[in-house]
C-alpha cells in the first residue's frame, strides 16, 4: 500500500508550461505524428528505390589468366 501511495504523489506533481512550451512538448511526444513521420521517409525510401530499379544498370567483372606459367 505504501508503494501504491509513493507512486501517486510522484505522479501528482504539477508542471507548469507556458503554451508554448506546451504545443512543442505535445508535438515531441505525439506518437501519431511520429509514427506519420516516419511512414513518410518509408514511402520516400520506396519511391527512391523504385526510381533506382528503372535506371540502367551497369555490370562489371575482371578476369586475369596467365599462360605463361
Amino acid at each position: 500500500m505504501s508503494l501504491f501511495m509513493a507512486i501517486t504523489t510522484v505522479a501528482q506533481e504539477k508542471v507548469s508550461l507556458s503554451l508554448q512550451d506546451a504545443q512543442e512538448y505535445a508535438l515531441e511526444h505525439n506518437r501519431t505524428l511520429e509514427n506519420a513521420s516516419l511512414d513518410i521517409k518509408k514511402a520516400e525510401a520506396g519511391r527512391w528505390q523504385a526510381i533506382a530499379s528503372m535506371l540502367p544498370q551497369v555490370s562489371a567483372g575482371l578476369d586475369y589468366t596467365n599462360m605463361m606459367g
